[in-house]
């Protein structure tokens, strides 16, 4: 039962850390602070389920191939011994894999930044792993003298304190990659992110390039003054974030509206048209 809590405490703690990077990733390449947005945990936790869950399935399958390895190398070695041309060529494999697996992955950054990006903590969560299981192979078969209990221990601790700390990285870095692709996904599509409509009974002063404050008739309606030309940036904690048709990262404002002062609309094509 205790297993099962802290794996659900560091899967939460992940969880949240990826939103929390990856919205002030977005934040950044947009021009605006993260700490404006106020996110809550609950939205960092329901934005990152399946981004997370995508790395997590990769982990998981990753250690499926390695248990099927290992029930492959222990019955080599149970049938033919630790001497099998098999087994001493797989166990240099891995070790040559210790170092070649992260050299390869920094070498691919070139190629293929954003991937390499992410998977060089990994790949070195694996070479960690990797140098550990050699050398417990190596202890079970008599090539090396087994460590004592108390040693064993702090092996075995220090182990998953690095790997969780390779895996804490390569959330975080995948956050910063999908963070990042969101900003530029954003701007790349800002003429087609919904228009907003705005109305308010008072002067709202919304000087942003692009948005026009129109006066309407008192008499027709209980709003003085409609504001167009925006686009949806945000909306969380009960808060709209919006962009005018002519903003950019470099020369924009982002409006700040609580829901309940104004009423708002969202529409297709321009306001008024067909």
């Amino acid at each position: 039962m205790a297993g099962v809590v802290a794996n659900a405490a560091v899967l939460t703690a992940l969880l949240v850390y990826f939103g929390w990077v990856r919205i002030s990733e977005q934040s950044r390449w947009l021009g605006v602070d993260e700490s404006l947005f106020r996110v809550s945990t609950r939205e960092y936790l329901l934005r990152s389920v399946r981004p997370v869950l995508i790395l997590l399935i990769a982990v998981g399958a990753a250690g499926l191939v390695w248990v099927a390895l290992d029930h492959w190398l222990a019955g080599r070695i149970a049938a033919r011994g630790v001497r099998d041309r098999a087994v001493r060529w797989t166990l240099r494999g891995l070790l040559a894999a210790v170092v070649l697996l992260p050299l390869a992955v920094w070498l691919a950054r070139p190629l293929w930044p954003a991937t390499a990006f992410v998977a060089f903590p990994l790949a070195l969560a694996a070479a960690l792993l990797l140098l550990l299981y050699v050398l417990k192979v190596r202890q079970r078969t008599g090539e090396d003298v087994p460590l004592s209990a108390s040693r064993d221990v702090v092996v075995r601790a220090s182990a998953a304190l690095l790997a969780g700390i390779c895996l804490f990285s390569a959330a975080a870095n995948y956050a910063q990659v999908e963070g990042r692709r969101l900003a530029l996904g954003f701007l790349d599509g800002l003429d087609r992110q919904p228009q907003v409509v705005v109305y308010s009974a008072q002067h709202l002063h919304i000087d942003a390039p692009g948005a026009r404050e129109e006066e309407l008739d008192p008499e027709q309606s209980a709003y003085l003054y409609r504001y167009v030309g925006l686009r949806l940036l945000e909306y969380t904690n009960d808060t709209y974030f919006l962009v005018s048709d002519e903003w950019t990262p470099g020369y924009g404002v982002v409006v700040v509206l609580p829901d309940e002062a104004v009423r708002v609309e969202f529409v297709r094509g321009a306001p008024g048209g067909p």
